[in-house]
Formats: C-alpha cells, sequence, structure tokens
C-alpha cells in the first residue's frame, strides 16, 4: 500500500544534504518514478519533462529540482562509492519509498 505522507518534498530534501541517487528496480518503478517527478514540478537538467524523456533504473536528484541518468562513472560512484565531490552518497530504493518501507540503501 502506498504511503501518502511520502512525498517528492521528502527527497528534495535528502537532495539537499548529499548527492542523491534513486533506484528504481523495474520498469514498473521507472515509470512511477518520472511520473511523480514531473508531477512534483521536476525537470531533466536540460529543462525537459521526465515523462518526456522516460525511465531509467538509476537518476540522480539535484537541489534545484533537477534530474540526470548518470553514465558508467555515476553507476560505479552508487555501486561502491562514499562521495561524489565533497557530498555523501545517499542512495534511495524507489518501490520502497513509495510502498513506506525502508527505503535507504547502504
Amino acid at each position: 500500500m502506498k504511503n501518502e505522507t511520502r512525498t517528492f518534498e521528502e527527497l528534495e530534501k535528502l537532495a539537499a544534504k548529499g548527492h542523491l541517487y534513486i533506484f528504481c528496480e523495474d520498469a514498473e518503478t521507472e515509470r512511477q518514478f518520472v511520473g511523480d517527478a514531473e508531477s512534483a514540478g521536476i525537470l531533466c537538467g536540460d529543462g525537459e519533462k521526465p515523462t518526456v524523456r522516460g525511465g531509467a533504473q538509476l537518476v540522480v536528484l539535484y537541489p534545484d529540482k533537477t534530474i540526470s541518468f548518470p553514465g558508467m562513472a555515476g553507476h560505479m560512484a552508487f555501486q561502491a562509492g562514499k562521495k561524489v565531490g565533497d557530498k555523501k552518497i545517499i542512495r534511495v530504493n524507489y518501490k520502497k519509498f513509495i510502498a513506506g518501507g525502508e527505503y535507504l540503501m547502504k
């Protein structure tokens, strides 16, 4: 069951605290994420709406309410990194986030 108290505002607060990676474990979750992001006023770095770009398994949310889709180096940082520059890496499982479960990943 979806926890209605969890919003993109929570994710935006996390993005202000570190480098926020959002993991979408399946295609359905990817579609949910881009729809939710667009509804929250989030845009891609080039100003395009997320639903135009489509989903991805891994997304970075920035404090300026933009997202990007990391390449190989970003995937490596997500899997094994501790920091990007001076910001600690924060990992969120979006499927668990919207379901109301423990969503922070190690």
